[in-house]
């Protein structure tokens, strides 16, 4: 072999070998870091629509605390929440739609705001097996059970309890005459349940307690409740229960000063009626309103959840504490701290690889039977119970300290099967 071939052998063969020693004697490269881990979660709210002046401190509540768990938590055990959220504007096909493509995009469970959000999709989530989490207060959505979890009693176990606690005051006065109620609900899923829990309480009175002398079914488009009210006045009334929800409040307050109504007719409305946006319609007849459906408040330092509510109203709304934003948004803290745990022991018994909503419903809600997650009551979702909270409390507006109060202990409701004895 002359020395050009031999040169042209073992040239290359030398440096291949030095290539081999050299990498030998090379320090390891470092592991690439792992990939964050990401789950998929759903939002859907009324953010433009009629009931936003309620539902938009709602949304804020739940994307506020989920934000937090991924930013100052670092996330579920490492597992960070993918947010999707949509606008339902209180229209059940466009909520559907929403709610459809998040099923398509693999979330494991969803947050809405109201029963609208949830209504037209339950089949579909309860196929796929994605739990829904959130103040859905219809007696459809809860009974029988399915994939819909509730914050707050079921609509008629609210306004039935509220009624029978407000019954309880007005006995004080010492009247001897049945308690006369006027009833204005919306002509929608929230009025008509509402509703029927003011009627059924009565009709589970003895005779002589309360009577339902007045009746109005306004849309929830309707702006002035003038008409209505005068109507209830030349009934009369005692208290009206006012199932409406968002600016409704404000509204159907501010205008039973134009009809002239007594200042000592109470409303018994939902929570949200202290919200900015209807107390500032309302302006001094926000006085005789009292609300129900209570988890936590702004000054509430023996739960946990009222401290994290604070943070997050002071560091992402500028806000001094999630007072001026109103009890919507600690409803919006717990149900995403509902959510956050349900994941939280679905992971520990699952792992990542296998969650899914099934995961989350049987190894996560289905396993908090009474548990204590720093939101006010206890919740249960155990034996087939949709509702959470195990108790409310009434409020009313201070108006010296400029903020809504609880007024009663907490309120057990009265239980589902006497609202709905037929099942």
């Amino acid at each position: 072999m002359n020395i050009s071939k031999l040169v042209k052998v073992v040239i290359p063969m030398l440096l291949v070998s030095a290539l081999v020693i050299i990498s030998a004697c090379a320090p390891t490269p470092a592991p690439t870091p792992t990939q964050t881990k990401w789950v998929k979660v759903g939002v859907i709210a009324d953010l433009s629509g009629p009931a936003s002046v309620s539902t938009v401190p709602i949304y804020q509540g739940i994307t506020d605390y989920l934000d937090y768990v991924n930013e100052e938590l670092g996330g579920i055990d490492g597992v960070k929440l993918e947010v999707l959220w949509g606008d339902s504007k209180s229209d059940p096909a466009i909520a559907v739609t929403h709610v459809t493509d998040y099923i398509e995009r693999g979330v494991v469970a969803i947050c809405g705001t109201t029963s609208v959000d949830v209504m037209g999709s339950k089949a579909a989530l309860e196929a796929a097996g994605i739990p829904a989490i959130g103040p859905f207060a219809s007696k459809t959505l809860l009974l029988p059970p399915s994939c819909l979890y509730a914050v707050n009693p079921e609509g008629a176990q609210q306004f039935a309890t509220h009624l029978d606690w407000y019954y309880s005051e007005w006995k004080k006065k010492g009247l001897d005459r049945p308690m006369r109620v006027a009833l204005i609900a919306w002509d929608h899923p929230t009025g008509i349940t509402g509703a029927g829990g003011v009627k059924r309480w009565i009709e589970m009175q003895p005779a002589g307690v309360a009577e339902l002398v007045y009746e109005a079914n306004p849309g929830p488009t309707t702006v002035d409740y003038t008409p209505e009210l005068l109507a209830a006045k030349a009934a009369n009334p005692d208290v009206i229960p006012a199932v409406l929800f968002g600016a409704a409040f404000g509204m159907v307050m501010r205008d039973a000063g134009k009809a002239g109504l007594s200042e000592d007719v109470a409303f018994l409305m939902y929570t949200g009626c202290f919200a900015d946006g209807p107390r500032e319609l309302a302006g001094t007849e926000v006085d005789r309103a009292y609300a129900a459906m209570l988890q936590l408040m702004p000054h509430d330092e023996a739960y946990e959840a009222t401290g994290i509510a604070n943070h997050l109203a002071q560091t992402r709304r500028n806000q001094p504490d999630f007072g001026p934003i109103g009890v919507p948004y600690s409803m919006g803290v717990t149900a995403a701290v509902i959510l956050h745990e349900a994941i939280k022991m679905a992971l520990e018994e699952v792992g990542y690889d296998n969650l899914d909503g099934t995961a989350v419903r049987e190894y996560g809600l289905h396993r908090m039977c009474n548990v204590d997650l720093g939101v006010g009551p206890l919740i249960n979702y155990c034996e087939g119970s949709r509702v959470g909270p195990v108790a409310f409390r009434i409020t009313d507006w201070n108006e010296e300290r400029q903020r809504e109060e609880a007024i009663s202990g907490w309120v057990e409701p009265i239980p589902l099967n006497m609202i709905y004895p037929e099942g």
